[in-house]
């Protein structure tokens, strides 16, 4: 369904010049699926906090997982399913923590352990996104060292506990994909 949007999109923005084979058609269709793809898992989620009524909470995730994940990658589904699937398990392992009390010690303990992660191994590169400029990685990895550290900042001096505590444990677990299975060094798609 939505490589037939996807298709439909790209056939009505780049004209009748360009067909289904040609490299710039491909790329271009390949960039909408993805844009469709991440704008119905955005509603879904936010359909699902709205009528769970922990909406803050959802958007408190979103900004601590996706905002990171933008600089820093992260292990990839193969499928759409998968994906959805699997940012639907790492919201609820979120929103589960809001029920642990997280004394200093632990707030302290996430922080350092998402940073030394996020630090030593962002950006990560996949098949589908190889990052091989070095100035490229060096300032993703900056940006999402900078992320880490400013957001963790602006939570816990300017949010409620509930919401601080989804957003530092949705960026660990956005670390956690930063660690893959590796097959030869390189790292590989789940």
């Amino acid at each position: 369904m939505i490589q037939i949007m996807s298709k439909k999109i790209t056939s009505w923005s780049l004209g009748k010049d360009y067909t289904y084979d040609c490299d710039e058609f491909q790329i271009m269709c390949y960039g909408i699926e993805i844009i469709i793809e991440a704008i119905y898992k955005l509603i879904v989620l936010l359909v699902l906090g709205r009528m769970c009524g922990i909406l803050p909470e959802t958007i408190a995730f979103l900004i601590g997982f996706s905002g990171l994940r933008a600089n820093a990658g992260g292990l990839h589904m193969k499928t759409s399913l998968g994906c959805m699937l699997a940012v639907l398990m790492c919201w609820l392992l979120s929103l589960l923590g809001t029920y642990v009390h997280i004394g200093i010690p632990l707030y302290i303990g996430l922080f350092a352990s998402t940073f030394i992660v996020v630090a030593h191994r962002a950006p990560v590169s996949t098949s589908n996104n190889p990052i091989k400029d070095y100035r490229i990685r060096k300032q993703k990895k900056v940006k999402a060292v900078i992320y880490v550290v400013a957001v963790t900042l602006i939570a816990h001096i300017f949010m409620p506990e509930v919401l601080t505590k989804v957003l530092i444990i949705a960026m660990t677990i956005e670390a956690l994909t930063l660690i893959p299975k590796e097959k030869g060094g390189e790292m590989y798609e789940a």
